[in-house]
């Protein structure tokens, strides 16, 4: 009889042992992952911060021993080079669009585009349209903040 009991210990003391080291392990391998996937990932670098490598220059030695292994053709008198004239730098024309100072630019989203009006109201003339995804400027608001008055990029056209 106590050998029947000697054995039952050491098979619970054995289970219990085995699903502690289980659970230990698995519990571990968790931590491990999760760990991982909670830290923040690293620093995006973009191309404006990134500084431009330059190669290193060569030292007179390498550029010596370089042009003395290949000889180099002279050149002829038509391909001599000749005084530069300067170009005439072109004129500024001022654009229409940067001498009209707005509040901000936009683009129309409204799939079927937008109604001019000669007034800011519903009651106002339909005086023109601007179709889906054109550009505008929007010269003001109304008092009551519900109507803009626009200019349109492409036409020119200038209602409230």
């Amino acid at each position: 009889m106590l050998k029947r009991l000697s054995y039952l210990i050491q098979f619970l003391l054995g289970f219990l042992i085995g699903v502690g080291i289980l659970a230990g392990g698995i519990g571990l391998v968790g931590y491990l992952f999760f760990t991982k996937i909670a830290a923040n990932p690293p620093t995006p670098v973009f191309e404006e911060e990134v500084a431009v490598d330059l190669p290193p220059e060569e030292t007179n030695s390498e550029a010596t021993s370089s042009s003395s292994s290949t000889p180099q053709p002279e050149a002829t008198e038509s391909e001599k080079p000749t005084e530069q004239k300067p170009k005439p730098e072109p004129e500024e024309k001022p654009k229409e669009e940067e001498e009209v100072k707005g509040l901000y630019t936009g683009r129309v989203t409204w799939d079927s585009g937008l109604v001019l009006r000669s007034e800011p109201s519903l009651e106002g003339g339909q005086v023109g349209g601007v179709p889906y995804n054109a550009e505008l400027i929007v010269l003001e608001n109304s008092s009551d903040g519900k109507w803009q008055k626009v200019k349109v990029k492409s036409s020119g056209q200038e209602r409230g």
